[in-house]
């Protein structure tokens, strides 16, 4: 991180001359969401079964590098790719653990006003994209009379996505602003999903095997925040 920071600046110290007016071109990274929770918990029968526990891990991280045009001295639009990746990790007790990774990518659209020219830059911001990835998810379980281990696929997943926002461009230099902006946004999902589990019984010995396959679509929608990087470039001349 600390390497990619390093680029950033010195980029920002080599280019020569940036302005902040119509022509400037941008070059930009954003963290738009990055997370890690932990919950564990304990349950304890009331009929008078075993006492377990179980813990649950998620991870997600959205990685936005973007470039832009300014159309006039406030107006920024641009294009951008979206990479996304998001693990997680249920247990329960010692006998079962189910682990599952999504990654999507795909690309996007923005437009951007400001509401300054220097210093802090306050702007507005909408934007729109679209996404393709897959997914997996692997099963393993031990209970008292079976135990058993299954495979889970997520294919085809398409997403739309969309949000809107307001935030501030500090400009650290000339040519290398920080931006850093909260927001509203909703994604539309689909995707195909199979599942297939193998189970081995001990008492009376035999197996079975379980296949499970559903089409699913849904929304999510709820808030953001995002931090990065803007580098400014001068406008293009003709010779």
């Amino acid at each position: 991180m600390k390497k990619v920071l390093f680029a950033l600046l010195l980029l920002s110290a080599t280019t020569a001359g940036a302005q902040f007016t119509k022509g400037t071109r941008t070059v930009g990274i954003n963290v738009s969401s990055i997370g890690y929770s932990n919950l564990t918990s304990t349950f304890e029968p009331t009929n008078g079964g075993v006492t377990g526990s179980s813990g649950n891990n998620n991870f997600n991280v959205s990685i936005t590098p973007s470039m832009g045009w300014f159309l006039s001295e406030n107006v920024l639009i641009g294009g951008n790719l979206n990479i996304n990746f998001s693990g997680a990790k249920y247990t329960e007790g010692n006998y079962l653990e189910s682990n599952a990774n999504t990654f999507t990518g795909g690309v996007g659209g923005f437009g951007r006003y400001y509401f300054g020219k220097s210093g802090f830059m306050p702007y507005a911001q909408a934007s729109l994209g679209i996404a393709f990835g897959s997914g997996t998810e692997k099963l393993s379980a031990n209970y008292a009379n079976y135990t058993t281990k299954g495979d889970g696929k997520k294919g085809g997943i398409l997403a739309f996505n969309g949000g809107v926002g307001l935030g501030i461009t500090k400009m650290l230099s000339k040519h290398t602003g920080l931006d850093i902006g909260l927001g509203y946004s909703f994604s539309s999902v689909s995707y195909k999903y199979s599942f297939e589990e193998n189970r081995q019984y001990t008492n009376p010995s035999s197996s079975e095997l379980l296949k499970t396959n559903y089409k699913y679509n849904g929304i999510t929608h709820g808030g953001t925040a995002s931090v990065g990087f803007l580098i400014f470039l001068d406008p293009k001349t003709k010779k």
